[in-house]
């Protein structure tokens, strides 16, 4: 009976060739029936382009609501209710006429993509939320890429009053973000822009009790869909929803399912939402799970603790929070991995050991990231074996090879702790290579990787960058006083009171960009033995005397907040680190003056000799 009404009704449909928001629900319920007449199994579906539905995000998100779908109509006599009141709609006059006049169609899914090429279409006033699920599922599900006409409908019901008992919200939600990838895809920012206005507001209509209603799936995948996306949650209700589904798994010992608990991190990490609880209680969490796995084990470390850590870790280091025995966990978890890779034969022909390999390179950017590896060794390949072993392991499958750009952000950090493999650098820096990484953010971190190599081996005259080049790179690569000067609230006053000290001779003290690729600025100042300041070199900043070992040129680091820890304040992050142990290769004296510090106000002398003090204390913290 419920396989004969639908029938009837896309008959009714096909004959009178028009299309309104009863045909987006009847051609829902006959996929629902098609699919469960199946035996209600996956069905692998081939589309034009090539795209399919298979055991990925999108087959979970779309399987999760067709299963729904088909929950609600399973009763025929609300299915029989449902078809002859949305009949009505199928009459409409208005619309009959506009699809009548302007398409030609044979059966829905041509007459949508023609209408999908049409300019201008005109929707009638009744078009709802629902109608518009109806339609997102129903193209979806065919793999019908309709950009044009669901913008268009998106701009006709965005300005309507958004009444969510009216639809499953969350369904329509993660539909948009499905259909975000295939507009982003074609490179449409206008209907991208529609289409994320909207997803903003129609997920500020969630209430509390909406949250709170809300399955743990639900709330997962509807996390994975905005981390997807990339579209950051705006409703601090539901992030805070999500934290406290994290916290309570903690506290009252609820077991979260490792793909939820992930799901919840990446989307609070992509939202900004920092909560020190979280950090705390997670990372002890993973620490007490972690250290009960012997490392001598033949086994393999479940994927699931590697993603875990590797979330983890970008969660905390998105707002600086420091962890010591974290950060010292996941070193040993890239040892452990190393050692167990070259121990068997090693492959990346898998997804799941391709995904594990880009994992790993993650966990160990986060650690020099967030300074953990500049209080262990810098410039030191044996301490670092294991991990240069492992890249080693992923260049020999050509894991680099296929993706330049996966090489670069490799290359880039460990620059900054000073290791250079010669033959990765031999690779990138091939004029055919170079010729393919064409973004900005991939120049800067070649321009990063290029001068840090030259401060590492000063005795190198050739450049791995040739003049041509940097001389082609874009300016703000380079750093922007403006910028980094609203960044330092106390910057201005420190070199005015330096230059008071001074009688504001500037040839006494200068301000300046001394390693041009950290984009940081230095305040230089240089003193004798007696403490008395000096005439910088007219050269240059990088210049010094003949009798240089007489005196000693000071470079003051004024920090930012986000550049230090947040929980450990006077601990800077691994870019500061980084900074600090060149400038020492180049010989200066680096001085680290933390957010809202000030110099004492005093004579110069009294200034002069707290410099001094300073300078030493930064030295120790890197000795």
């Amino acid at each position: 009976m419920l396989r004969k009404v639908l029938l009837n009704c896309f008959q009714i449909q096909h004959q009178k060739q028009l299309i309104s928001p009863a045909c987006f629900q009847i051609n829902s319920c006959l996929l629902l029936l098609t699919r469960h007449l199946q035996n209600n199994h996956i069905v692998k579906i081939d589309y034009d382009d090539h795209r399919s539905i298979s055991r990925t995000f999108e087959n979970s998100a779309y399987q999760y609501f067709y299963n729904k779908r088909l929950d609600n109509f399973q009763d025929e006599t609300r299915l029989s209710h449902i078809v002859l009141k949305n009949t009505e709609l199928i009459l409409m006059k208005t619309f009959n006429e506009i699809i009548t006049k302007t398409v030609n169609s044979k059966n829905i899914n041509d007459l949508l993509c023609q209408l999908n090429m049409k300019e201008n279409v005109k929707m009638y006033d009744k078009l709802s939320l629902e109608h518009l699920n109806d339609f997102l599922f129903y193209s979806y599900g065919q793999g019908l890429r309709l950009q044009s006409l669901t913008s268009k409908l998106l701009k006709h019901i965005q300005n309507q009053e958004i009444d969510t008992n009216q639809v499953n919200i969350i369904e329509l939600l993660v539909l948009l973000l499905l259909h975000r990838q295939w507009i982003y895809a074609d490179g449409n920012t206008v209907a991208t822009q529609t289409l994320q206005t909207f997803v903003n507001k129609l997920e500020s209509k969630l209430t509390y009790d909406d949250i709170q209603q809300l399955t743990t799936y639900e709330l997962s995948l509807i996390s994975s869909a905005y981390y997807r996306f990339q579209v950051p949650i705006r409703n601090q209700l539901l992030i805070e929803r999500l934290a406290m589904l994290l916290l309570s798994e903690t506290s009252d010992r609820q077991s979260l399912k490792a793909v939820d608990k992930q799901n919840f991190l990446k989307i609070l990490t992509l939202s900004g939402y920092s909560d020190a609880r979280i950090s705390e209680t997670l990372s002890s969490r993973f620490n007490d799970s972690y250290e009960q796995h012997s490392l001598h084990s033949d086994h393999a470390l479940h994927t699931d603790v590697v993603i875990l850590a590797m979330r983890l870790g970008l969660y905390l280091s998105s707002f600086n929070y420091w962890s010591s025995r974290f950060y010292k966990n996941c070193f040993q978890l890239i040892e452990y991995e190393a050692v167990r890779l070259k121990q068997k034969s090693f492959s990346l022909t898998s997804n799941e050991q391709q995904y594990r390999s880009k994992d790993m390179i993650k966990i160990m950017n986060t650690l020099i990231n967030i300074g953990y590896c500049y209080y262990k060794s810098i410039n030191n390949e044996q301490y670092y074996k294991h991990y240069l072993d492992l890249i080693e392991l992923y260049s020999k499958s050509d894991y680099f090879k296929v993706k330049p750009d996966r090489l670069v952000n490799v290359l880039a950090p460990m620059a900054e702790i000073g290791l250079f493999p010669k033959y990765l650098l031999q690779y990138i820096f091939n004029n055919d290579v170079l010729s393919t990484l064409k973004e900005s953010k991939m120049k800067e971190k070649l321009y990063f990787i290029a001068e840090s190599y030259k401060v590492f081996h000063p005795n190198i005259t050739s450049s791995l960058l040739d003049q041509n080049y940097v001389n082609s790179l874009p300016n703000h690569i380079f750093g922007s006083w403006n910028i980094e000067k609203k960044k330092r609230k106390n910057y201005l006053a420190i070199i005015n009171q330096l230059y008071s000290c001074v009688t504001s001779n500037t040839f006494f003290v200068k301000s300046a960009f001394v390693l041009k690729h950290f984009k940081l600025p230095d305040i230089l100042i240089r003193l004798d033995k007696n403490m008395i300041p000096q005439l910088l070199s007219k050269r240059g900043v990088a210049f010094f005397e003949e009798n240089e070992h007489e005196h000693t040129t000071y470079a003051i680091q004024v920090l930012s907040h986000n550049e230090i820890c947040s929980n450990e304040r006077h601990r800077p992050i691994g870019i500061i680190c980084a900074k600090v142990i060149q400038l020492q290769k180049m010989g200066y004296e680096p001085v680290l003056i933390y957010p809202d510090e000030e110099l004492p106000s005093d004579t110069a002398n009294v200034v002069f000799d707290w410099i001094v003090q300073r300078a030493q204390q930064t030295r120790a913290m890197f000795s």
